[in-house]
C-alpha cells in the first residue's frame, strides 16, 4: 500500500469507532491524506478470546506505523463467559504485545480500560433487552473499570509501551451526559477525548507525512 497504515486493536469500543463521531473516524478526518486507517475492533472480545484467534489476523499489523490496544470492558466483565481476571488479563495483554512485536510495527500504543457508569449501563440494558432477566446490579462499574485500567497501566510501564491516561480523563468528565452513550460505549465526548489523545501521540511521536504535494504546488 502506497500510505502507512494505523491499526486499532479491541473490542466494540473500537469496532464503534468507526461510526459517524467515532475516534477512529474522528482522526481519520484529521490525517485523512497521511494514514489508512484499520479498525480490528471485535465486539463482546476479552483478551482470552483475542489471542486465541490472533492468528487469523496477525499479518494486518505487518510494518504498520502505529498500532493501539484498548481491552478491559469485557475482560471486567462481572459475569462469565466474558470476565478474565486481574492477572490473566495482565498476561494477555503482555502477549499480545509480543505477537504484536513481531509483525515489527514502528509504534505500539497501549490504552487504559474507559471510565464505566454502572447505574446508567443498568439502566440501559434493561430498558434495551426487556425480555432477558431484569439485572440488579450493573454487570460493569466504576470500581473494577479503575482496577483494569490500573493493570494496563502496570503492563505499559513494566514493558515500557507507552499508555494512554483515559480512565481518569474521562472520570474527570463523568457528569457530562455526552461522554458515554448507555453508561459503557462512547458519546461525542468519550470519542473526542480519545481521538485527541491519539492525535497529540501522532504529532509527538511519528513523522507525518502528507501524501502527494498540495494542488497548490503543482502549477
Amino acid at each position: 500500500m502506497s500510505r502507512q497504515r494505523l491499526v486499532f486493536l479491541g473490542d466494540s469500543i473500537t469496532q464503534y469507532a468507526s461510526m459517524p463521531n467515532g475516534w477512529i473516524n474522528l482522526l481519520s478526518e484529521r490525517f485523512v491524506r497521511e494514514y489508512d486507517f484499520v479498525n480490528r475492533g471485535f465486539s463482546g472480545y476479552n483478551t482470552r478470546w483475542m489471542l486465541e484467534h490472533f492468528s487469523e489476523i496477525e499479518n494486518d499489523f505487518k510494518g504498520a506505523e502505529l498500532v493501539t490496544i484498548l481491552f478491559g470492558a469485557n475482560d471486567s466483565c462481572t459475569e462469565s463467559p466474558q470476565n478474565v481476571p486481574v492477572s490473566e488479563f495482565a498476561s494477555n495483554l503482555k502477549e499480545l504485545i509480543e505477537r504484536i512485536k513481531k509483525m515489527e510495527p514502528i509504534n505500539i500504543l497501549l490504552i487504559e480500560t474507559p471510565w464505566v457508569d454502572g447505574p446508567s449501563y443498568l439502566k440501559y440494558v434493561n430498558e434495551t433487552y426487556p425480555e432477558r432477566p431484569k439485572l440488579e446490579k450493573p454487570t460493569r462499574n466504576e470500581e473494577l473499570a479503575a482496577i483494569y485500567a490500573q493493570t494496563v497501566s502496570n503492563v505499559g510501564k513494566e514493558i515500557n509501551c507507552p499508555t494512554i491516561p483515559l480512565y481518569e480523563k474521562m472520570k474527570n468528565y463523568s457528569n457530562d451526559s455526552d461522554l458515554l452513550s448507555d453508561g459503557l460505549h462512547f458519546g461525542n465526548r468519550g470519542n473526542s477525548i480519545l481521538a485527541d489523545f491519539i492525535e497529540k501521540f501522532i504529532k509527538d511521536n511519528v513523522k507525518v507525512k502528507t501524501q502527494l504535494p498540495d494542488w497548490k504546488d503543482l502549477s
